[in-house]
């Protein structure tokens, strides 16, 4: 998605909210999601 001519990922259309006591830290399995996102991201930004 671009936003404002940008490349954009909606990190909390990937994750939601955070799900630890704190409300603010991701759990390992929301950072695994995210990171898979945004590398899948980067390959399409980047494609060979």
């Amino acid at each position: 998605m671009r936003a404002g001519g940008a490349e954009f990922l909606d990190a909390a259309a990937v994750v939601g909210t955070p799900k630890q006591a704190d409300g603010v830290h991701l759990t390992p399995e929301q950072t695994k999601a995210l990171g898979e996102a945004v590398a899948a991201k980067v390959k399409e930004m980047f494609p060979n």
